[in-house]
């Protein structure tokens, strides 16, 4: 009897509990996500892929047969006039620009997200807005927990853990991802695998208790990589197409000049260059005060500094646009210089090409490039449409 409950009975009790402590992984285990197949390849903006799940398998892809240029960005991507690029080069050029983000989107997201794809980074055309706001205040902690999981899905982050030939990048991803897990509510498995790596048990009864359940993580991270990833990195590689060179003129002169005297039009009530109805609802001839944060202490300094690095070791055809703020309603803009000159310098020394239009000076400051205290107006997308044009040859 004692011989029955020790090798039978007991083992089976361990099996029921682990069945039940452990119910949603094995269950996560052996699912994954079932995409419609509708899904619309000639989208020019998404907001983020949580609400559109079907576009993560397109994301970096190129055409049929023309390239296509991704640019990833936050808030200013909402700004939907016929100047902001994912419309003014799609109607205008056979090569086709896509834009993904909203609001809160910012470096560590968009590094984790490419991570996930690095297989299509190589010569992938990719546009990074960076906006001054990613870099001050509270934004400067970094990218928040619920828009990461916005734009890194289980599928995202399971081809992170399990990808052994970018270990450095993939340790950097683990660390961060531990530093918000307590904000998950319902963490993955590669999660979990992520945040023990990170959080190693001190003293030897600890070690005994953590060492099972980590083996057990991660044993079912590779079984799942064995059920549904196997090779992905291989199938995920793509030849990209050849961006096409047209016989376009565009007078850009013109352009960025009608569309300033337009902006002008719309800032009546002030002389900050904000649209009036803007200012009546928000500024009012109120200002504000950013909260300058030490580089030390920036952790968004250091996720953008990881993300170009990303771009250039993959060998990503990358380009960066700066964007300003007003400096009329931030008081102390200026203050931000120094930061601001340490972001170009490291898109510089990584040799990738950069349209900074960041100005803190009041006085020099072109109020028409922004249509509030911050978004672009149609002339500053119109800079910004003249430096894709130029930097990606689309025009000759």
């Amino acid at each position: 009897m004692k011989k029955l409950i020790i090798f039978h009975l007991f083992p089976v009790l361990i099996c029921l509990a682990v069945i039940f402590i452990y119910n949603q992984d094995i269950k996560q285990l052996f699912s994954s996500k079932i995409y419609c197949n509708n899904v619309d390849i000639s989208f020019r903006h998404i907001d983020k892929f949580s609400s559109h799940p079907g576009f993560e398998d397109i994301f970096l892809s190129t055409g049929d047969t023309t390239e296509i240029i991704w640019m990833l960005g936050s808030s200013e991507l909402g700004v939907n006039t016929e100047a902001t690029p994912y419309n003014f080069i799609n109607d205008n050029f056979k090569t086709h620009l896509k834009g993904v983000g909203h609001a809160g989107n910012q470096s560590f997201s968009i590094f984790s997200a490419l991570l996930a794809n690095v297989s299509k980074l190589e010569n992938a055309p990719i546009i990074i807005l960076v906006s001054p706001g990613w870099f001050h205040s509270e934004s400067a902690a970094g990218t928040s927990a619920s828009v990461f999981l916005e734009f890194n899905s289980t599928s995202f982050l399971d081809k992170i853990a399990i990808n052994d030939a970018d270990e450095a990048f993939r340790m950097y991803e683990s660390k961060r991802v531990s530093e918000l897990y307590d904000e998950f509510s319902n963490p993955g498995l590669a999660m979990k695998v992520m945040n023990l790596e990170n959080h190693p048990e001190n003293g030897m009864r600890s070690q005994i208790f953590s060492y099972p359940i980590n083996l057990f993580y991660s044993s079912m991270l590779s079984l799942r990589k064995c059920l549904l990833y196997s090779n992905w990195l291989s199938r995920q590689r793509m030849n990209r197409n050849p961006i096409l060179t047209e016989e376009i003129n565009i007078n850009w002169d013109s352009l960025i000049l009608a569309s300033s005297e337009e902006q002008s039009k719309k800032c009546g009530n002030n002389h900050w260059g904000v649209d009036s109805d803007y200012y009546n609802e928000y500024v009012n001839g109120n200002t504000s005060v950013i909260s300058i944060i030490s580089d030390n202490d920036n952790q968004e300094l250091k996720d953008f500094c990881m993300l170009v690095k990303l771009l250039k070791e993959k060998k990503a055809n990358a380009s960066f646009v700066i964007q300003p703020i007003n400096p009329f309603y931030y008081t102390n803009a200026p203050e931000l210089n120094g930061l601001i000159s340490k972001v170009e310098m490291e898109i510089s020394m990584n040799s990738f090409p950069c349209l900074n239009l960041w100005n803190a000076d009041s006085i020099t400051f072109e109020k028409s490039v922004l249509k509030d205290i911050m978004h672009l107006s149609s002339c500053g997308w119109y800079k910004v449409d003249k430096f894709i044009v130029e930097t990606y040859n689309l025009s000759r």
